[in-house]
């Protein structure tokens, strides 16, 4: 599965490069998948890894769909209290 996670690499810095959602979804779809392989009691670096690897994907798919704005915002809204 060490091929699933580097060809999630690859298309993270390729998808991040370009701002392109769906080369960052195929980034996502190849981390789950090394996730089915790698799980947390077989391989927990491995595990580890992909999974941050897998939520910085999710966090620049937010980015680009404008959710991260929605989750952030009520934040200041209620900081500025």
């Amino acid at each position: 599965m060490g091929t699933e996670q580097d060809f999630g690499s690859v298309l993270t810095s390729l998808g991040a490069r370009t701002s392109d959602a769906a080369v960052l979804s195929q980034a996502e779809e190849a981390y789950r998948e090394a996730l089915k392989e790698w799980t947390r009691e077989r391989a927990p670096m491995d595990w580890a890894m992909t999974q941050r690897n897998l939520g910085q994907v999710l966090a620049q798919l937010g980015k680009l769909s404008g959710m991260l704005q929605l989750w952030f915002e009520p934040r200041r809204l209620t900081e500025r209290r």
